[in-house]
């Protein structure tokens, strides 16, 4: 189960040339290009979550982005 300190790589809206992987990250402070805070939308989404889990999320602009979850590794 995905969790702050997991690497998770997700597929964006079924888009299998658009992947990519993310550590979740308890506090946005720790945030960089390769950091979800779990405060976040998509952050918020991807924790708790399970491989093969499709899991949505809204964007800044209000849309609706789905993941599916491919991976999720620990240190």
């Amino acid at each position: 189960m995905a969790g702050p300190g997991s690497a998770v790589t997700v597929m964006f809206d079924g888009d299998e040339k658009d992947v990519d992987t993310f550590v979740l990250a308890e506090h946005a402070t720790e945030s960089s290009d390769r950091t979800c805070s779990t405060a976040s939308p998509l952050g918020s989404a991807l924790d708790g979550s399970r491989v093969r889990d499709v899991r949505t999320y809204s964007l800044p602009s209000g849309a609706e982005s789905t993941v599916t979850v491919l991976g999720i590794t620990w240190p």
